[in-house]
C-alpha cells in the first residue's frame, strides 16, 4: 500500500489489525457504532497536520514538531465534539504514547497507557512499516515484525507484540507480506 495523506488511516489496514488483536480487548468497550466510525473513517489522527509536514523528506523544525506533539490532543478533541465514546477518545489521544514513556501528549508509560491505544499503537505502527511513505520504501512483513519485536518494552507492549507477531506468523499471507 501507498501512504495518502489526504485519507483517514492512509491505508485503511491498521484496523484490520486492530481486529487481530480484538480478542486481547475487554468485549464491549467500544460499542458497535463507535468501532465502525473507526473501522470506516480511521482515527481523527491528523488533524492540524498540513500534508507538507505529513510528507515531509527531511527532519522536522521546532515548530512542526510542536504540531506532531499536539495532534492527538485536537483529533481527541474531535472525538469528544462527535460524542464518541470515552474508549475511542482513548486511542485517538493515547496511541502516540511509548511503553517506556517517551512518547506524546502526555508521557505516559506501561499500563498507564489505555489497553485500547496501547493496541492501536501496534496495528498502527505495523501498518506505517508496511506502507510506502514519500521518504522510504514499504517494509516487507518479516522486516516489519522484526522492527516490531525491536520495539518492545521500549515504544510498544511487550506482550501485545508478541500476539499481534504470532497472529501474523500463523496468517497464510497478508496485507504488506508480499505473499
Amino acid at each position: 500500500p501507498e501512504y495518502d495523506p489526504t485519507t483517514p488511516a492512509s491505508s485503511g489496514l491498521d484496523y484490520l489489525y486492530f481486529d487481530s488483536l480484538l480478542p486481547w480487548y475487554p468485549p464491549r468497550s467500544i460499542p458497535w457504532h463507535d468501532y465502525l466510525i473507526l473501522n470506516r473513517c480511521g482515527l481523527p489522527d491528523a488533524y492540524g497536520v498540513s500534508e507538507n509536514i505529513l510528507n515531509c523528506e527531511g527532519p522536522l523544525d521546532d515548530a512542526e514538531i510542536h504540531i506532531m506533539r499536539n495532534h492527538p490532543l485536537w483529533g481527541a478533541d474531535v472525538a469528544r465534539q462527535a460524542r464518541l465514546t470515552e474508549a475511542v477518545v482513548n486511542i485517538v489521544l493515547s496511541h502516540h504514547e511509548r511503553f517506556d514513556g517517551k512518547g506524546y501528549p502526555a508521557g505516559l508509560k506501561d499500563g498507564d497507557i489505555p489497553l485500547e491505544a496501547r493496541i492501536v499503537a501496534v496495528a498502527d505502527i505495523y501498518d506505517a512499516l508496511i506502507t510506502k511513505r514519500p521518504y522510504r520504501k514499504a517494509y516487507d512483513r518479516d522486516k516489519a515484525m522484526e522492527m516490531l519485536v525491536s520495539m518492545k518494552g521500549n515504544v510498544l507492549d511487550p506482550e501485545l507484540v508478541d500476539v499481534f507477531c504470532d497472529i501474523l506468523s500463523q496468517e497464510n499471507s497478508s496485507p504488506g507480506s508480499g505473499q
